[in-house]
């Protein structure tokens, strides 16, 4: 029973966190450069990882079901709430933004057709009819998908082994932290840690270890699945990851596509939770309410172009949640005062990248 909880939540934490932003990875990879891409991933993973730890420890601390907002209004007044309630819903609905756009791509690729709006509605359509079945179903859903979706993160790079090539490596801009954006936005994924809280609720001593676990093999994925697409496609590799693979293998890129579609519906599904858990937690919305707007931005999604995607998740990544992060750290620093010297390191490294991101 305890091992089946224990890897029903990594699994919801490793479906949160493998989003649409690691498909953007290979791309900015190639804009960086290599070394600063390795050391900014495990640098960044590493982060994440505290990140989540502090927010852990902030739930356990505290009594009644909240989000980030809740927490936020308890520990730092109704002003900070009020920053964290904006900062979170343009962070989540920008992420579920960028999944519509990418998931049209996905599943018009998946049935072997150019993308258009047409399948952009029926990712939304499908999205939408999942989420309306309620958290229970959604969790027993992203558990088998998640673990599909590991499994194929192993499968496709070890099968592009044989086309990578070194000098495909080599930079194509001198641009060392244009990975920051698409690569944040990627590991982030403390907005699922109340969710995963609430599986373990008789088993909260595992909550630690699902952060740490689910952690350290998101950011392994990552380095694996960057690197070898960058490593194929070279000097043509493109914002989805898969489009480039094209000449490779058609049926590589139906199964890179299908990994997509499971990537993006279950970040999609636990995401829009989250944010219909802010509106009726947090906001005191009812249930209705809040799960109707929980949806309802994310179908402008359907008519944004394909170009917008990188620049949707590394605005995000620069506003929304680089303040929900900072806001963490700044209660783990209240809760935990011997310690705020490090919670402060970790908030101003949150706001140096973000500057350097605009920038």
């Amino acid at each position: 029973m305890r091992m089946n909880l224990f890897f029903h939540a990594v699994f919801l934490l490793i479906g949160t966190t493998l989003g649409a932003g690691v498909f953007a990875l290979p791309y900015v990879f190639s804009r960086s450069g290599w070394l600063p891409s390795l050391l900014g991933i495990i640098i960044l993973g590493t982060i994440m990882i505290v990140l989540n730890l502090f927010y852990s420890l902030i739930i356990l601390r505290t009594d009644g079901d909240h989000q980030l907002p809740g927490y936020v209004k308890k520990y730092l007044g109704k002003k900070a709430a009020n920053l964290s309630i904006w900062a979170m819903l343009l962070a989540l609905n920008g992420a579920l933004l960028a999944y519509v756009i990418l998931g049209g791509e996905f599943l018009a690729l998946s049935l072997g057709q150019l993308a258009g709006n047409f399948y952009r509605f029926w990712f939304c359509l499908l999205g939408f009819w999942l989420f309306w079945r309620g958290f229970k179903s959604l969790a027993k859903i992203n558990t088998w998908l998640t673990a599909v979706l590991v499994l194929l993160m192993i499968v496709i790079p070890t099968s592009l082994v044989r086309f990578i090539r070194p000098e495909n490596y080599i930079l194509i801009t001198k641009t060392p932290l244009f990975f920051w954006g698409a690569a944040l936005f990627s590991l982030t994924s403390f907005s699922v840690i109340p969710e995963i809280e609430e599986v373990l609720r008789r088993q909260k001593y595992l909550l630690r270890p699902v952060v740490l676990a689910g952690g350290l093999l998101s950011i392994l994925l990552y380095l694996v699945f960057g690197f070898s697409v960058w490593g194929v496609t070279g000097a043509v590799t493109t914002v989805d990851a898969f489009s480039g693979l094209v000449s490779f293998s058609p049926a590589l890129i139906r199964w890179g596509a299908a990994m997509g579609l499971l990537a993006l519906f279950t970040s999609f599904l636990s995401l829009a939770n989250v944010v219909k858990e802010i509106y009726f937690r947090d906001l005191k919305l009812k249930q209705k309410w809040a799960r109707f707007l929980a949806i309802l931005p994310a179908g402008i999604g359907i008519f944004l172009p394909m170009g917008n995607f990188v620049g949707i998740i590394s605005f995000i990544s620069a506003t929304g949640l680089v303040i929900s992060g900072v806001l963490i750290c700044l209660i783990f620093a209240k809760l935990k005062p011997k310690f705020k010297w490090f919670a402060w390191t970790v908030g101003l490294i949150f706001v140096l990248g973000a500057a350097a991101e605009i920038f």
